[in-house]
């Protein structure tokens, strides 16, 4: 069985039907509750592998897990997940999903770890400047991680750009034992 190509057709459905009923955002924040918790709780996965578990449980545990329960779209998107067999497959159907919707909708997203906390009006102002040079919507993930000492490391895009105290550090010493 081919695990990408399986997850990005029904992804593809899913997301040409959500936006048939005008609900491809709805569905997107929805997946990414989903997504969050089952990173967050790998048994959802296990379960939904597990063939003793009815179907209904598995739906109700899903539902519950994505925090809705009345939405039209995403309750047909499951029965037709658990009538295809899929369930196992449903992490993978979600994450081409949201990549998916992201891409049509030029949204991107990243991470910013800093040494401490930074107020919310340097995160927005970081963000409208990435948002402006890139010509689309940025969604940041903030980390604060002590241990840089200072400064800054942004990724997104596949790009790192550095600007830490303790990289800098790094640096430093690579160049003297190098000497």
């Amino acid at each position: 069985m081919n695990t990408g190509l399986i997850p990005m057709r029904y992804a593809t459905a899913l997301f040409d039907y959500a936006k048939s009923n005008g609900e491809e955002k709805t569905l997107y924040g929805i997946a990414g509750v989903l997504l969050a918790n089952m990173r967050k709780h790998d048994r959802i996965q296990t379960m939904l592998e597990n063939p003793a578990i009815s179907l209904d449980q598995k739906s109700d545990i899903i539902k519950k897990a994505a925090g809705t329960e009345s939405n039209i779209v995403f309750n047909r998107f499951l029965e037709l997940i658990f009538t295809n067999q899929r369930e196992a497959l449903l992490y993978r159907i979600l994450t081409r999903y949201m990549s998916l919707y992201r891409t049509r909708n030029n949204i991107f997203s990243g991470k910013l770890i800093t040494a401490a906390e930074i107020d919310s009006k340097t995160a927005n102002d970081l963000t409208r400047i990435i948002e402006k040079r890139n010509q689309g919507v940025l969604e940041m993930e903030q980390i604060v991680q002590p241990d840089l000492i200072g400064g800054f490391v942004l990724e997104m895009n596949n790009i790192r750009l550095d600007a830490s105290v303790k990289s800098r550090l790094q640096q430093i010493k690579n160049e003297l034992s190098t000497k």
